[in-house]
């Protein structure tokens, strides 16, 4: 297995350190963040690896205020962005059957960049990202093993804010499969009581299912499957504080063809230490009933995000 590119957890620490030697000079307003992930998923037969790093720059400084929730002031005042990440995922332990063979470990990589597009005089907004696909590294538990081709996705949303704080949107991602959709937004101001965020999400994908099929330890071929999902999203964040996020989501897939449905239900939290610096923890579980999928899991997301 290719080894880690990420060493997260010390690298965590000693960035940790640095933000908080930094803090001293930092403001509520910021033109620039850069955020890590980590996660560890429990399948029922093995477990996996996520890790990411993000960084955003500002078209203009980011003003915090009492106003607005700190984690949302970007969007309800219409800064635009521009972003770039990279991530990586490793699976360790599995016993997943995929086609004739045993699923055993594997690795992959991502790659992205992207911007958001909105004025404050003007009700538009869009979004463009770009998505590189490494080659996935499938390891079979008979000693063989495959790499699956790269890809790329090219992502477009373009929205519209109804009110200063209600936004209407529409989506679509450019790949194989091909994904789209529609959503709403709407932020509720609550006086003493704090903030309310509610988002709806309706989408569908066109999917095509590549199976490694291998013969006396080496790959032949490709089996392909045709399939469609159809997915709603809905999820509800309340802002007790403009620095603290309470977050609970829900979302249903429906593998068409199938009559097979997979479930993710997810609760997280987010606070500003400080007026700079934001560490969040969130849970997802997945309970599905796909054939073609890892299985049930657990999910355990620790993110730490500097302003500057």
């Amino acid at each position: 297995m290719a080894p880690r590119f990420f060493k997260l957890p010390k690298f965590c620490l000693s960035l940790l350190a640095t933000l908080l030697s930094c803090h001293l000079q930092a403001d509520a307003s910021h033109q620039f963040s850069l955020s890590l992930n980590h996660s560890h998923i429990e399948f029922i037969d093995g477990s996996a690896a996520f890790q990411s790093i993000s960084g955003s720059a500002y078209f203009k400084p980011v003003e915090k205020s009492a106003a607005l929730p700190y984690s949302r002031t970007t969007f309800y005042t219409r800064t635009g962005s521009f972003s770039v990440a990279a991530a990586q995922q490793e699976w360790e332990d599995m016993l997943v059957v995929i086609g004739p063979s045993v699923f055993n470990s594997g690795d992959i990589r991502y790659y992205s960049a992207g911007t958001f597009l909105a004025k404050s005089d003007l009700p538009v907004w869009g979004s463009l990202r770009y998505q590189y696909i490494d080659e996935m590294r499938y390891n079979f538990a008979d000693g063989s093993h495959f790499n699956s081709p790269s890809e790329s996705v090219k992502h477009a949303t373009l929205g519209w804010y109804i009110q200063d704080t209600l936004s209407l949107y529409a989506f679509y991602s450019k790949q194989e499969p091909n994904n789209y959709g529609a959503g709403v937004i709407k932020l509720f101001n609550l006086s003493e009581f704090g903030f309310l965020e509610t988002q709806l999400q309706i989408s569908q994908t066109d999917k095509k299912e590549k199976i490694p099929d291998t013969q006396s330890n080496v790959v032949r071929n490709l089996d392909v499957s045709s399939e469609q999902e159809r997915a709603g999203y809905f999820a509800i964040t309340y802002f007790p504080f403009v620095q603290t996020a309470l977050k609970l989501s829900y979302q249903r897939i429906e593998h068409l063809n199938l009559g097979l449905e997979t479930n993710y239900f997810s609760t997280g939290i987010e606070q500003y230490l400080f007026d700079d610096i934001r560490l969040g923890l969130n849970y997802t579980h997945t309970d599905t009933h796909f054939i073609q999928s890892f299985g049930d899991s657990e999910t355990y997301n620790l993110s730490l995000s500097f302003d500057f």
